[in-house]
């Protein structure tokens, strides 16, 4: 079995905690990147909470 590993004389066990850890920095930009997503439609496609941070700057700034 041919394993690939990030650089030459790296051992086994140091590949599949460097892959993990790849894995886990990876989930967390993707799951703040959902939440993102998220949170800017709610506040451009619902509309109640679109006119209360449009008559509060001071709300929109916080955010």
């Amino acid at each position: 079995i041919c394993i690939e590993t990030l650089y030459p004389g790296l051992s086994h066990g140091e590949n599949q905690l460097r892959w993990g850890f790849i894995r886990k920095v990876y989930g967390i930009l993707a799951a703040q990147i959902l939440l993102t997503t998220v949170v800017s439609a709610v506040t451009v496609l619902y509309a109640p909470v679109n006119e209360l941070l449009r008559g509060s700057p001071g709300l929109l700034l916080f955010l």
